[in-house]
Parts: C-alpha cells; structure tokens; sequence
C-alpha cells in the first residue's frame, strides 16, 4: 500500500524559498574558498586561491620579481632595504616587515601575516622541490617555485600574473623581458672586449665565466678573464697580480653594498692605484661603476633588475650594435618600480 503525503501550498513554497537560500549560501562559501590547480615551474602541482591578495617571498629574487608585478601585495622583504634602494621604491613600501631569509627566516611572523601563497625562486632541481615542500608544510599555504634563469622571465610573468590575477601588469613586464632578450646581439668571437667584474671592498672579488654570478657578460659575449674554479658557489677572491695579468679591456664595479662602498669610489680607488695604472681598462678609462638603485642592474641581488643591464652593458661594450637612452632607463622605472624618474634622479642613479 502506497502512502501519499499532501504539502499544502504555502509549507511548499517555503520549502523551495529555503533550499533557494541555502543553494545561494553554498555558492559564496564556495566562490570564496575555491581553490584553483596549477603547475609551477619545477612540474609540482599546487592548488592556489582563486582570489590572492598577500604573497610571500622566501628570497630576494622572488620579492624584487614580485615587487614589480604587484607591489601591494607584496608582504615584506627578505632584508632591510639601504638608503639607495628605499630612495627608489614606492614610499608605501620601503618599510614592510622584514621576515629574513635563508636559515633565518621569521616563520611565525610570516603565519602571522596570513599571506595567501608563497614564492621561492632558485635553481630548478630536486633539492628546490623539497625545499618547497617542507616550508609549504610549515606555512600552512602553497609555496609556488619559479626559475631563476633569466629567461625564463616571460615566462615567470605571465605564470605568476595569472595566479594572482595581475594580469595586465604580468603580460606588460613578460612583453619587455622577451622583447629584451630576443633583441641580444651575438657577437662575433674576433670582436669580442675582455672585462673584469670587480666586487668587494678592494675589488678583488670576482666570478668566473659561466657562472650564474656573470651571466649578464656571457650574455652580451663580453670575454670574461676569470675563468678560475670556485668551490664556494659564485663568488671568487683574487689578488691585484691576477687583475694585472689578465689585462682586462674594462672594467666593471659593483663595490660592496653591505660595507656602503659605492661602485663609483670603488671605480675611483682602481683608477687611482698606481699597481694598475698599466691594465688597459685603466689607460683607456674604461673603469665603469654598476648602476644599482634600487637593485644593481648586473647582480647583487640577482633578480629581474638584471634586464635593463642587458642593452645598458652592451651600448657600452658593442655601441655598433646596441642603443641606451636616458629614456630607455625612465621607461623602465615607470614599467617595473613603479617610479617616474626625474632628471635628477636619473643622473644621480648613473653617478653612483
């Protein structure tokens, strides 16, 4: 026997008016919390919000990188920034908090934070990966990797831009990095200058060819005179006798940032030391200081600021080949920090 149960009209439409209202409901808990699946770029598979309003960066790089991209969404810095970087960063962002890096991350002040992702950035490997994996287990977010080669800079803009929605700006910045390293002249072997990279207090440290520390001189096919082995990472000491023999055609000063020596009174002191006063880049006054604010347009920190040194070194080295404006700089500090350069700021920036 069949029973009928009889819903008189007014219990019936409340129903549905009650399964309406929760369906809606549902739906906004749903939007708000929905998570969205994609490939960073060491293969691993991350589910990110939908929505990302604070991101994370566990290093230098990623946080220039991002800097440029979405500067408001930026949750700190890895390190306090110097007079010369905060002088050309957004004043809303030369003082957010400062988490560390490396092995002395802050990791509870960052959970504090709540950032909704996280960036690493580095030498795509196995190592990275479980990097990645243990801080992502610790932060309680996804931590999404990007590659540290410079060209994967499109690449890297447009990723990270649709991940966080930025989309326009990402597109913008990943349209100038590939029309930047499509534009790289190769330079035939015969016409190739020699180059010293002089980093440190005295000058004397160094990196080799080949190295991530050099790449942006390979890049441009300047001839790197130190070719010597390093077993401590990038970074080589060397002594005057070695800068002597080598005999380099130019070279380039990045002095030492954490010591407050500029690259122009570094570039002085090896013009005014009479142990080179023979070294050819000495004679022909080709001793040139490493524009570096807010970050060195060569290395130190090595991020994505190392795209306008690309056409810079190169008008210096290859003129023939390449062109550097005044307004190639002011283009770029409007596109990437944000910033539109003054006069003054400008010259000021090329006497450092």
């Amino acid at each position: 026997m069949i029973m009928t149960v009889k819903i008189r009209p007014f219990l019936l439409f409340f129903i549905v008016l009650t399964l309406l209202f929760l369906s809606i409901g549902c739906n906004a808990t749903n939007t708000e919390t929905n998570l969205i699946t994609t490939t960073d770029m060491a293969g691993r598979f991350i589910e990110v919000p939908s929505k990302v309003d604070k991101v994370y960066c566990a290093d230098p790089m990623s946080a220039i990188t991002f800097y440029t991209l979405a500067p408001e969404k930026l949750l700190g810095w890895c390190y306090p920034l110097n007079d010369n970087e905060a002088s050309y960063i957004l004043e809303d962002y030369r003082d957010l908090p400062v988490f560390g890096m490396k092995d002395n991350i802050n990791y509870e002040a960052v959970i504090s934070a709540e950032p909704d992702i996280a960036l690493l950035t580095g030498t795509i490997n196995d190592a990275l990966s479980e990097k990645a994996d243990k801080m992502q287990e610790r932060l309680g977010i996804p931590v999404i990797i990007l590659d540290n080669k410079l060209f994967s800079a499109p690449d890297i803009y447009a990723f990270i831009g649709n991940v966080t929605g930025d989309i326009e700006q990402g597109n913008a910045l990943s349209n100038y990095a590939k029309k930047t390293l499509d534009g790289i002249i190769e330079i035939p072997e015969s016409e190739r200058l020699s180059i010293y990279y002089a980093n440190g207090i005295d000058s004397l440290n160094t990196s080799s060819k080949g190295s991530p520390a050099s790449q942006i001189f390979d890049i441009v096919y300047a001839d790197n005179v130190c070719s010597l082995p390093s077993d401590s990472g990038d970074r080589i000491q060397v002594t005057p006798e070695h800068v002597i023999d080598w005999n380099p055609s130019y070279i380039f000063v990045n002095g030492e940032p954490t010591e407050s020596l500029s690259g122009s009174s570094a570039a002085e002191e090896i013009i005014n030391n009479p142990q080179y006063a023979n070294v050819q880049a000495v004679i022909d006054g080709n001793v040139i200081s490493i524009p570096k604010s807010p970050f060195a347009w060569l290395d130190r920190p090595r991020s994505i600021n190392r795209l306008i040194g690309i056409n810079w070194l190169g008008s210096i080295l290859y003129p023939e080949h390449y062109t550097f404006t005044n307004e190639d700089i002011k283009e770029f500090y409007t596109l990437f920090y944000h910033t539109d350069l003054t006069d003054d700021q400008l010259q000021e920036l090329l006497d450092q």
